[in-house]
């Protein structure tokens, strides 16, 4: 039995040069799928990272991968993190 909890903690998103930094809290071997979609009027997510934890906090950079535009060019973006399997 995990403490499921503390799936997501302490999320941010910081601006490196054209792309984004986006850290959250995790837990250790649990996949996360990480999506982002440039408007919550539209419901489409596009998923463009799948990583598992290896530490208690995990980093990715988004550049706009996945078919998606740069960060630098989105008037917006949000993200939302998802895990997968523990």
């Amino acid at each position: 039995f995990r403490n499921l909890q503390r799936q997501v903690s302490s999320t941010g998103a910081a601006r490196i040069s054209t792309n984004h930094a986006i850290t959250f809290g995790a837990l250790r071997g649990v996949v996360y799928r990480v999506e982002s979609t440039d408007s919550l009027v539209l419901t489409n997510w596009t998923a463009f990272n799948t990583v598992t934890a290896a530490s208690e906090t995990v980093q990715i950079i988004d550049t706009g991968q996945g078919g998606r535009g740069a960060p630098a060019d989105a008037t917006s973006r949000y993200y939302r993190i998802i895990m997968l399997r523990d």
